[in-house]
């Protein structure tokens, strides 16, 4: 069922930092998105398919807006 906003972003987002290393050679931008991903799971936000019963369960809107944030931090 679409509109949910259970989805995980997270592997769509780590492919494009694959697609940013081993197709186009950009290893400082692959390594900010793979830090900004590693950056929000630390931080104990995680989308319900994931989470413990301990760690706040984020939307996939809300996960992919903080790893942005965190990139944007990089």
């Amino acid at each position: 069922m679409t509109g949910l906003d259970k989805a995980n972003p997270i592997a769509q987002i780590l492919s494009a930092a694959l697609l940013l290393r081993y197709s186009f050679g950009l290893e400082k931008e692959a390594v900010a998105i793979e830090s900004a991903v590693a950056g929000v799971l630390q931080s104990g936000l995680r989308t319900i398919d994931i989470a413990n019963p301990t760690e706040r369960v984020a939307g996939c809107k809300e996960t992919g807006d903080k790893i942005c944030e965190m990139i944007t931090k990089a």
